[in-house]
């Protein structure tokens, strides 16, 4: 098992070091600059990602494409659809677990509100593009538009959004303990790896 925390290189390129400038010293950018280097940032990544996987190890991956679109997508005058453009054909993922939290749970943690994108209306915007996405994951299957349209009762079942050919996802919900959460996405985790063992790395959303 390989253990990534971020889908991007940052540091070592160019590109890396224009993004951490970005994040870390809060450098002021155009919002379609900053989506378009995160996006060429994971393309760096990719020649990596199936290297790794060609090695017979899995990945998991601490937010990735999906991520980049849905909070891009909530930024002002920023298209849904221009903003996934740029990822289509990266390594898709074999499953994507979602752990779904209410904003209003999610600010009574500890240090809500530190980082950059960590606010209430901006967060409710990410949260409604997660659900788009899941739906358009789920290639039109009405039952599983309806369970993106309600994550909150998804996660309450431990639902699986699978449609026709696109990444199944799995929304848990996210306010029960550390262990519980351990043990669900262990199971997932595992039933992934078993049913990628032989197939090929798909494109993303192509």
């Amino acid at each position: 098992m390989f253990c990534d925390l971020k889908p991007t290189i940052h540091g070592p390129t160019a590109i890396g070091q224009m993004i951490n400038a970005y994040l870390a010293e809060g450098k002021d950018m155009d919002d379609r600059a900053v989506h378009l280097l995160f996006s060429a940032n994971r393309w760096e990544a990719k020649a990596r990602i199936e290297s790794v996987l060609a090695s017979g190890k899995s990945i998991v991956c601490d937010r990735y494409a999906y991520s980049g679109v849905a909070f891009s997508g909530a930024k002002p005058g920023l298209d849904l659809e221009w903003c996934a453009t740029p990822n289509r054909g990266l390594p898709a993922p074999d499953c994507v677990v979602y752990l779904d939290l209410s904003i209003e749970q999610a600010m009574a943690r500890g240090q809500f509100g530190a980082e950059r994108y960590e606010k209430e209306d901006f967060q409710r915007k990410v949260a409604a593009n997660f659900k788009v996405l899941m739906a358009k994951d789920a290639a039109g299957d009405e039952q599983a538009v309806s369970a993106a349209d309600d994550a909150t009762t998804a996660a309450a079942k431990g639902t699986e959004i699978r449609g026709a050919g696109g990444t199944p996802w799995h929304v848990l919900d996210a306010s029960k303990s550390m262990d519980e959460l351990t043990v669900e996405i262990k199971a997932i985790a595992d039933a992934a790896v078993s049913s990628a063992a032989a197939a090929p790395v798909r494109g993303l959303w192509v």
